[in-house]
């Protein structure tokens, strides 16, 4: 994945919300995305697996 790709998948879930969901902080996610730091396979991985499971079923029952 590249920083480009984090970017626009950023900018379509949300920074923070992608941030909490992989439980980083938004200055790690904004470090991925201008290359400060890089990602992973690992990252790749778990940023994909956050935005493609459905959303949990928050109803009360």
């Amino acid at each position: 994945m590249t920083p480009a790709e984090l970017r626009r998948i950023a900018d379509g879930f949300g920074k923070k919300p992608l941030a909490d969901a992989l439980g980083w902080t938004v200055r790690t996610l904004d470090r991925k995305i201008t290359g400060q730091h890089a990602i992973t396979k690992a990252d790749a991985i778990a940023v994909r697996a956050v935005i493609t499971q459905p959303p949990a079923d928050t109803s009360a029952r």
